[in-house]
């Protein structure tokens, strides 16, 4: 199942930045790239969706990270977690929205359970909701993780994938 869900923000910022009690430097830190760092991102972005293929990252990463807006944690000067927002224009009711995807929120393995998706998630809602945006979307990989940030399912989507070859029965036109 993929669902599609909406949410209206979150009332909590966070800006955050750990230091380690006994050196007092830095360890952690939540912030938004520049967009010439974008591509510092592409490293973690192949780890965790290592099913997606070679073309298609670099497709992603040179057409899609051109505008939009990219959230990291970076713990020890390195890239731990991110989170994506990818604008679309929305059209409800025969009104045009500018609205952000909220997709590629990962997280390095040995760095989860720590908070991290969750500060991510509330940064960058904090952040639409003050820019005015009405709501955000995103197709999760699992919907529990989304819930505790109030987002519900809106639409569940089915799908039939066919071969080159094959062609479906009930398409007109193709029979």
């Amino acid at each position: 199942m993929s669902g599609t869900t909406i949410t209206c923000g979150c009332d909590v910022k966070e800006t955050f930045v750990a230091e380690d009690e006994i050196t007092g430097r830095k360890r952690m830190e939540i912030r938004k790239l520049e967009l010439w760092e974008h591509e510092d991102s592409r490293q973690l972005y192949e780890e965790v969706f290592d099913e997606d293929s070679p073309s298609f990252v670099g497709y992603y990463y040179r057409e899609k990270t051109r505008d939009n807006q990219i959230y990291v944690v970076e713990e020890d000067g390195k890239i731990r977690s991110m989170l994506h927002l990818n604008p679309y224009r929305m059209y409800v009711n025969g009104s045009g929205k500018d609205v952000n995807y909220v997709v590629a929120v990962a997280t390095q393995k040995e760095y989860r359970k720590r908070g991290y998706m969750a500060a991510l998630l509330k940064r960058s809602l904090e952040d639409m909701y003050e820019a005015g945006e009405l709501f955000t979307f995103l197709m999760p990989a699992s919907e529990s993780i989304y819930l505790p940030f109030d987002f519900r399912t809106v639409y569940e989507q089915r799908g039939k994938f066919f071969q080159a070859e094959e062609v479906a029965p009930d398409v007109p036109g193709t029979g």
